[in-house]
């Protein structure tokens, strides 16, 4: 396991939510730690040690960055 935020992370957007709020409980455990693997991955590609990671907000800045470069590169070209 990288980071323990990354897996909270991740479990929280896999986990959902129900009608009322609740948090779903998970039926996959391994399908967490694939995902994991694979965010791990994508910080690595793009230059982040994801042990570097010591909160929750700055994942997301992190992530928010990630995907905002993204999109520049890919609207880019002939039009």
């Amino acid at each position: 396991m990288l980071s323990k935020i990354i897996r909270n992370f991740i479990a929280k957007r896999v986990a959902g939510r129900s009608d009322d709020g609740i948090m779903i409980t998970l039926k996959d455990p391994k399908k967490v730690e694939m995902l994991e693997n694979i965010m791990a991955d994508l910080l690595m590609r793009n230059g982040i040690d994801p042990r570097a990671i010591t909160s929750e907000q700055q994942l997301k800045n992190i992530i928010n960055q990630i995907e905002a470069a993204s999109k520049q590169t890919t609207q880019s070209g002939i039009r």
